[in-house]
């Protein structure tokens, strides 16, 4: 039976929808189908609008000006020789591979002279010296970390890397707070923040992640004994434009087997939210697996119908929507351009990578 759990969680996970209190009213089969195909169109713009972002160009173009510089990023303290940085840069890891740039290891460095990084000792600010080809230390009265370098098409240090706080516990990071800004405006920035339990396993995450113009918001909460939780959204400016909180009971503390998941999943104005009895559906024979399952789809915040699962004699499985006149569809076939705009969007963002 575990094999039909899994997709039927997965297809919750994956499947969209809304902020809106619902209406009153449902939509028939034909009006359902258009809201999807609607959806798959806003969401292929919604992704191409998130990967070229003003946000994410412009951390790319700091990761870019900071990794190309002929590989000998530096720091000079005055009067000192210059510093390697590559404990202090490598370990400010919440940042992403994005945020974090790579040093060069100097050769009159060994690593048995490398001391652990101090968030504390390395607060000053860092100022890009184009023609010397290295980064200066210009203040150490600050009480943040500043790298100041030129934005692409800059002849200036106009932009500003800013890291206001670095926490480590046992050697695991567990909070960050950073800035990207240009011009003095911020287009990228970062809060994280983590709690370890006893084995220095993360029960506890929260970040915030902004890339202009949106924002990523993850919260996941592992610390009750028999239960966890995550939300999650994406919003540009003020407008959610997907979200997901859902809850997830397990039958003991090892958290191997979950009993239930309820909550909420949405992308713009589809919605599917509901719970499922997974403990019931396992000890469950035949046609009562329905029981144990109480799933709606909503659109536009009308009532479109049930979801049901159904499972064929040589355990295939497939999720159908039962609408209010009785007739009923394939979930699976009804966000069919959904799945395959999706599948096109990954194709041409992985070949324009590569």
């Amino acid at each position: 039976m575990k094999k039909f759990l899994y997709p039927l969680v997965a297809v919750l996970l994956i499947a969209p929808a809304c902020t809106e209190e619902e209406k009153s009213g449902d939509l028939t089969q034909e009006e359902a189908q258009a809201v999807i195909t609607n959806m798959s169109q806003d969401m292929e713009s919604d992704v191409i609008d998130m990967v070229e972002s003003e946000g994410v160009e412009a951390v790319m173009s700091m990761a870019d000006f900071l990794l190309e510089t002929d590989e000998s990023v530096e720091f000079m303290r005055q009067g000192q020789s210059p510093v390697d940085v590559t404990a202090m840069i490598s370990d400010i890891k919440g940042l992403g591979k994005a945020f974090a740039p790579k040093a060069r290891r100097l050769k009159d460095v060994s690593p048995e002279e490398e001391e652990d990084f101090s968030f504390e000792e390395s607060l000053g600010i860092y100022v890009w010296n184009d023609t010397e080809g290295y980064f200066e230390i210009e203040d150490e009265t600050v009480d943040f970390i500043e790298f100041r370098f030129p934005a692409e098409g800059s002849t200036t240090n106009n932009a500003s890397l800013f890291v206001y706080d670095l926490q480590q516990s046992e050697e695991e990071l567990s909070a960050i707070d950073a800035a990207l800004k240009i011009d003095n405006e911020v287009v990228a920035s970062v809060d994280l923040e983590i709690e370890y339990g006893q084995v220095l396993a993360a029960n506890k995450i929260s970040l915030d992640l902004f890339l202009k113009p949106f924002t990523y918001k993850v919260d996941v909460d592992d610390s009750a004994e028999k239960s966890s939780s995550v939300s999650v959204s994406i919003a540009k400016d003020d407008e959610v434009l997907t979200y997901v909180d859902l809850s997830v009971d397990f039958k003991s503390s090892l958290k191997l087997e979950a009993t239930k998941v309820d909550g909420a999943i949405g992308y713009r104005t589809v919605e599917i939210k509901g719970n499922i009895d997974l403990a019931g559906i396992e000890a469950a024979e035949g046609e009562r697996i329905n029981d144990y399952i109480d799933v709606k789809l909503y659109a536009e915040g009308s009532f479109v119908g049930d979801l049901e699962l159904d499972i064929t004699t040589d355990e295939e499985f497939d999720i159908f929507v039962v609408y209010s006149d009785g007739t009923s569809e394939s979930l699976l076939d009804l966000l069919a351009p959904v799945f395959d705009e999706i599948e096109d969007i990954l194709v041409e963002t992985s070949e324009e990578v590569i």
